[in-house]
């Protein structure tokens, strides 16, 4: 199932998840004038180790990585796009308890 999320508004894909590698957030179907998307991660207490992808797709079925992230103290990145979907995956982690990842889609 996708989901549609607005532009300029944060929202939490993943909201105090325990760590798991491989966990997947939704598929979000971004608005049609994102040209920017800010992402953040963070953790109740911080991992050893960690990978998150960042994943997006024109057509909600081909997807590829387009951004990561292994800061283990969280970290706020924003990258140019021109997609129409995402989602975010903790590709591996070694320690910490919980996480969130943030996103917003903006028009720049």
């Amino acid at each position: 199932m996708t989901i549609g999320i607005n532009l300029e508004l944060p929202l939490l894909v993943i909201d105090g998840v325990a760590n798991s590698a491989g966990y997947e957030s939704a598929h979000y179907a971004l608005p049609s004038r994102t040209t920017t998307l800010t992402w953040q991660t963070f953790f109740g207490s911080a991992p050893a180790s960690c990978t998150f992808k960042l994943w997006g797709s024109l057509d909600v079925v081909n997807f590829a990585v387009i951004d990561t992230s292994t800061a283990v103290a969280g970290e706020l990145k924003t990258v140019n796009i021109n997609l129409g979907f995402i989602y975010v995956e903790l590709d591996a982690v070694s320690g910490g308890t919980t996480f969130s990842v943030l996103i917003v889609p903006k028009d720049i």
